[in-house]
């Protein structure tokens, strides 16, 4: 039997907060805020999505075991895949459609999902404001690695990102 990797997580802040303890690794102390609501706040009133944007991704932060992007999606993100990077995405603001290995999910604020890297996943809004999600790219997204995988492709994606 396959295991299926897309989770739904509800109530992420207290679920991660809990995550942090006096030993945790550095990444989870999040001294600079950057993946605090006020900064992801601000980083969509300077950084907005363009009325003829599709998609726009703007880099939160950084160190040496992810990095965090903020994606606003107005239209919809075709199916692809991530090559070198596992993906985790939070959905910050909006309405839509993440769709995963071939199974269709209805998405909201608090929705969480991974990704491991090579899994065919699309993205679709269904409101007339963007799409908003938080992206934690482990490792970090220092290049593309972006494949995109037509729908009914005969052979399988993740055969594409060895």
């Amino acid at each position: 039997m396959r295991c299926r990797f897309a989770v739904f997580i509800v109530a992420l802040p207290a679920g991660l907060s809990a995550c942090a303890t006096v030993d945790a690794p550095a990444l989870w102390h999040f001294e600079s805020q950057a993946l605090g609501p006020a900064a992801i706040a601000n980083a969509l009133r300077y950084a907005r999505i363009g009325p003829d944007q599709a998609l726009r991704i703007d880099r939160l932060t950084e160190n040496e075991h992810f990095s965090a992007h903020l994606l606003q999606i107005r239209t919809r993100r075709a199916r692809h895949i991530h090559a070198n990077h596992d993906v985790t995405l939070m959905v910050h603001r909006g309405r839509g459609q993440v769709t995963v290995d071939g199974r269709k999910h209805a998405v909201r604020p608090g929705d969480v999902f991974h990704l491991p890297r090579g899994t065919p996943h699309d993205c679709s809004n269904a409101g007339s404001a963007p799409l908003v999600f938080v992206a934690i790219f482990t490792p970090p997204l220092r290049d593309a690695d972006t494949i995109d995988v037509p729908v009914g492709s005969r052979s399988h994606p993740r055969a594409a990102a060895k």
